[in-house]
């Protein structure tokens, strides 16, 4: 019995001090609707210090982040970074709810990188639609496509999307429109993908005629700085997938601090 509770306990060590390494002591600010729309794409105060957007990645929970290249030294661009994010913010909400703390986007050193001649640069934010504000709308905007339909609902675009196998598709035939979701794009700079992280995209629309849409699983693209819109529905990672997971840590876990216990056992009754 006494065996067991040391095991117990060990291995309830072991996944204390596993978690609390494996912590980041980042504390993500808090975030609310812009009074200034922010734009992640056309940014004037990013666009000084060479910033080029490469990608834009979006969660379930619709916070994310946006890749930026630019070229020079990161340890020189360091400053100019984090100073161009905080202007940001206050033009985004104002002095009172800035030194409040509130930001729309925010950024860590780690995510300031050196790679050969380029730094990447990494911005992220706590929800894509905090950064519209009552007035204007910045790149992405993402809705449900319920909600989208009560507010567009006679609209010919409606039935004109494409699938994913190039045959023309209607939204309003969409059945269980609550599992779906709705993705307005304009102005996307530098024909960098929009990615909907653990997501599938299942149709979309573009309002250019010569735009080349570039479809994946869960990415798009436009060669056109035009509104483009896509649909899209959240990938559910099984629930028993995360449970044998787990299960099989916890055990691989336990049979390593048995052994330490054992090989301990072993040398004292040896001496």
């Amino acid at each position: 019995m006494k065996k067991f509770k040391a095991l117990f306990v060990l291995t309830i060590f072991v996944i204390v001090i596993s978690t609390a390494f494996g912590c980041d002591s980042f504390k993500i600010p808090q975030s609310k609707t812009v009074t200034t729309t922010v734009s992640l794409f056309n940014n004037i105060k990013f666009n000084s210090i060479g910033l080029m957007p490469q990608q834009i990645v979006i969660k379930k929970d619709l916070s994310g982040s946006i890749v930026y290249n630019v070229i020079g030294d990161a340890e020189n661009l360091k400053t100019s970074i984090i100073n161009a994010v905080d202007n940001v913010n206050e033009s985004a909400y104002g002095e009172g709810d800035y030194l409040a703390g509130y930001r729309a986007i925010y950024i860590q050193e780690k995510n300031i990188k050196q790679s050969d001649d380029f730094v990447t640069v990494t911005v992220e934010f706590s929800n894509i639609n905090h950064l519209s504000s009552e007035n204007s709308t910045s790149e992405v905007v993402i809705t449900t496509l319920e909600e989208y339909l009560a507010e567009n609902s006679n609209i010919d675009e409606n039935f004109n999307y494409i699938d994913t196998k190039g045959n023309q598709s209607s939204l309003v035939n969409t059945e269980n429109k609550e599992d779906f979701y709705l993705a307005v794009c304009k102005n996307i700079g530098n024909q960098a993908f929009v990615i909907v992280d653990d997501c599938t995209i299942c149709a979309y629309y573009t309002e250019s005629d010569n735009a080349i849409i570039t479809l994946n699983k869960d990415s798009i693209k436009s060669s056109s700085g035009e509104v483009f819109k896509f649909v899209f529905t959240q990938s559910d990672f099984p629930l028993l997938l995360v449970l044998i997971s787990a299960g099989i840590c916890l055990l691989f876990i336990s049979v390593l601090v048995y052994k330490i216990v054992k090989s301990k056992q072993s040398i004292k009754t040896k001496q």
